[in-house]
C-alpha cells in the first residue's frame, strides 16, 4: 500500500479566495478561479509523485515573488518555472509529471537556448498551483534560501525517499574528479541548512555514506560527495536517481569500476 500524507488545505482555500468552479474527487479537488479558463487539479495527499516533484522544485525551480511583481507592474504574477538541461527528461518525465499532478497542459519552452543557456523548461502561470506550492507545501517565492519543507520532514520514509530522489535528479551530479581521476557523485548547494538535511536524509533513507559538508574556498557553495565504489553501487541499487541520463552515468561508473577491479585481480 502506498504511503501518503493528508494535506491541510483550509488555509490554501482561504488564500485562493473566490472560486468559480470547485469539484471534490477521491484524491483531489478541481478548482478554477475568476479570470482564468484553467481548471486545476489540487492534490489532497502528499504521495510519491508529488514528493518527487517537490524535491525537484527545491533543487531547480522558481516561484515568482508575487509581492515584487505587485509593486513593479501593479498585479501579482503567479509564474512558476521548472526545467533541466536534458530535453528528453523534460519532455518525457518532468512535463508529464506536472500535467499528471495538476491536470494543466504546459508546453516545453526553448527560449533560453537563444540566450546561450542549455535549458529546457515549463513556465506556467497559475494562482492555484502557485498558492498550493507556497501555502500547502511550504516552498518560498523568489530568491529566498531553500530548505526541506516541514511537511516532507514529517512524512513517511517512502515519501521522503521520493523527495530525495527528486532533489538529486535536480541538483545531484556525477563527474570525474580532476585530482584523482575517480568518478564521484555529489551535490553542490548554496544553502547550508538544505545540504545538511539532504546529506542526513540520503544517508538515513538510502544507506549511502557521503563526505562533507565541504565549503568552497571562495565560500560560494557547499558540497557533499562520495567516490567510494560501494556507495555508488548503492545509489544504483536503491535508485537514488530517476533521471535517465544520471542513471546511465552511474551505471557506467559502476561497470567501469568493476572492470578495473577485475583487470587488477587478473
Amino acid at each position: 500500500m502506498t504511503e501518503k500524507t493528508l494535506l491541510a488545505l483550509d488555509q490554501f482555500f482561504s488564500k485562493v479566495g473566490e472560486v468559480c468552479y470547485l469539484e471534490e474527487a477521491k484524491d483531489c479537488f478541481f478548482v478554477s478561479v475568476p479570470n482564468s479558463h484553467k481548471c486545476v487539479r489540487v492534490p489532497k495527499y502528499l504521495d510519491d509523485d508529488l514528493a518527487y516533484f517537490v524535491g525537484f522544485a527545491v533543487g531547480d525551480a522558481g516561484l515568482k515573488d508575487t509581492e515584487k511583481t505587485l509593486k513593479k507592474v501593479g498585479r501579482r504574477e503567479y509564474k512558476i518555472i521548472v526545467g533541466d538541461r536534458d530535453r528528453a527528461f523534460v519532455r518525457q518525465l518532468l512535463r508529464p509529471l506536472f500535467m499528471k499532478l495538476f491536470h494543466m497542459h504546459v508546453p516545453v519552452r526553448y527560449e533560453r537556448l537563444r540566450k546561450g543557456e542549455h535549458y529546457y523548461y515549463v513556465n506556467p502561470t497559475s494562482k492555484v498551483i502557485h498558492l498550493f506550492l507556497t501555502e500547502v507545501i511550504g516552498l518560498k517565492e523568489g530568491k529566498s534560501a531553500k530548505y526541506v519543507p516541514e511537511i516532507i520532514k514529517k512524512s513517511p520514509p517512502r515519501v521522503q525517499r521520493f523527495f530525495v530522489r527528486g532533489y538529486w535528479d535536480a541538483d545531484g551530479g556525477i563527474w570525474l574528479a580532476r585530482c584523482r581521476g575517480q568518478t564521484e557523485i555529489g551535490v553542490h548547494c548554496r544553502d547550508l541548512e538544505l545540504i545538511r538535511d539532504i546529506k542526513e536524509m540520503t544517508e538515513r533513507l538510502f544507506g549511502i555514506k557521503l563526505g562533507g559538508v565541504y565549503c568552497d574556498p571562495d565560500g560560494r557553495y557547499y558540497k557533499i560527495v562520495t567516490s567510494r565504489r560501494s556507495e555508488i553501487i548503492k545509489a544504483c541499487k536503491y535508485k537514488l536517481f530517476i533521471h535517465p541520463r544520471k542513471i546511465k552515468l552511474a551505471n557506467a561508473a559502476v561497470a567501469q569500476t568493476l572492470a578495473d577491479v577485475s583487470a587488477k585481480a587478473s
